[in-house]
């Protein structure tokens, strides 16, 4: 069952706090506007050009103790990321990226419950061994798959006509 376990009780705003990369006055006004939608308190801050999307994936690697790995730099086997369906992963901000055994590799882009990460086991048969990217990095990559889903449907039909 995968767990995420936080290493730290402090929440990501306070992290960045601390870490002296945004003020108490910059964390409220995102929060303020945090509870007008649903949004994640990362992004917002971003989106506020108040951090960058590094700062918030370096917060979260705190929070979790979770090692960082940009799905840019590593290529990610179609195959391996046909166990996970697009939707899912847009949703929950989470690419799968390799599958070593029966350990599938995700890159989670924002902190993520553990329900889903039993949802992810559960439909893969896999144990989840998960790492933190940067949010655009994430969604690059599951434009790109979606777009090589894209092209391989359209060459199966083309095949069967």
């Amino acid at each position: 069952m995968a767990n995420l376990q936080r290493m730290t009780e402090s929440r990501l705003g306070e992290i960045l706090v601390h870490g002296g990369l945004i003020t108490s006055q910059q964390l409220d006004e995102a929060l303020a506007e945090q509870k007008k939608g649903d949004r994640p308190i990362g992004e917002l801050l971003v989106n506020r050009s108040y951090i960058t999307e590094r700062d918030v994936a370096e917060a979260i690697t705190t929070q979790f103790g979770l090692p960082y790995l940009s799905p840019t730099q590593y290529y990610a086997s179609p195959s391996v990321m046909k166990l996970v369906p697009l939707e899912f992963m847009r949703k929950h901000r989470l690419v799968a990226i390799d599958k070593m055994g029966e350990v599938l590799v995700i890159i989670i882009s924002g902190p993520v419950d553990s329900s889903v990460l039993d949802e992810i086991e559960k439909m893969t048969g896999s144990t989840v061994q998960v790492y933190v990217g940067m949010a655009r990095e994430v969604t690059e990559t599951i434009d790109k798959l979606a777009g090589e889903r894209s092209e391989e449907h359209t060459s199966e039909l083309q095949s069967h006509s």
